[in-house]
């Protein structure tokens, strides 16, 4: 995570060896992290990196290859359907129903690709893939249906009144600070941020 990333390097954490500020990585997971050890950077000689070298090769050339049947398993899914397919090339085929944007089912990233297919029209299923955790998963959508407002409970709109009052809040602050830096000369001294 890049904020990890840009706290693990920090001067002050380099230097001082005490705990960063909470990192907020997802609305359920916040760390802290201390630097207990800092090597300055240096070349390393390909003795030493050459295991890791011949491992990043390796990989790319399977990442490259499970997409290429992953393209495979598209264009098939295309022609028989995603069952067939999948049945061909003795794949495991799972299903995900009832999936709403924002959901984690099968993962963030899926639903997300998921969400950007066209609907499906004319009896024609969309097949699509997407990279999710290192791995490619092909999927077809069967239907789309529009969200029910008459079916939100009164604790989903509360929870999208105070979603939607944070946003306005955001915004507000933000315009804010716009009109002070065209109104103000402000200096920023990011060293200190």
């Amino acid at each position: 995570d890049q904020k990890v990333l840009r706290a693990a390097f920090s001067d002050s954490l380099v230097r001082d060896g005490t705990a960063s500020d909470p990192i907020e990585l997802s609305p359920t997971r916040t760390v802290l992290i201390r630097v207990i050890e800092h090597r300055p950077e240096a070349a390393l000689s390909l003795s030493q990196v050459g295991n890791a070298v011949v491992m990043a090769i390796r990989a790319d050339r399977q990442r490259k290859a499970a997409e290429a049947a992953a393209d495979a398993l598209v264009k098939a899914a295309k022609a028989t359907g995603l069952p067939a397919a999948a049945t061909a090339a003795t794949l495991a085929m799972g299903e995900a129903n009832e999936v709403r944007r924002g959901s984690f089912v099968p993962s963030r990233e899926a639903v997300e690709a998921f969400f950007r297919v066209p609907r499906p029209q004319d009896n024609l299923i969309p097949v699509g893939k997407t990279e999710a955790g290192g791995q490619f998963i092909v999927f077809a959508l069967r239907a789309v249906r529009d969200g029910d407002i008459g079916q939100v409970t009164e604790a989903e709109r509360a929870q999208l009144r105070q979603q939607l009052s944070q946003a306005s809040g955001s915004q507000a602050q933000e315009a804010f600070v716009r009109a002070a830096r065209v109104k103000y000369k402000i200096k920023v001294a990011e060293d200190r941020l």
